[in-house]
C-alpha cells in the first residue's frame, strides 16, 4: 500500500508518494522547479 500527498499552493504544485510500510520515499515531484514570486498589495500581508 501506498501513501499519496498532495500540496497545491500558490506558488507551486508538490505530490509525494510513499509506502506505506516502510515510509520510503518512492517519488516526489515539484513543479515549476523554482516557486514563483508571490506578491502582496502591501508589505508583510499573505494569502
Amino acid at each position: 500500500m501506498y501513501y499519496i500527498g498532495y500540496d497545491i499552493g500558490s506558488s507551486s504544485v508538490k505530490v509525494a508518494l510513499v509506502e506505506a510500510k516502510t515510509g520510503k520515499k518512492i517519488v516526489v515531484l515539484h513543479e515549476p522547479q523554482n516557486e514563483m514570486e508571490i506578491v502582496s498589495l502591501h508589505p508583510n500581508w499573505v494569502e
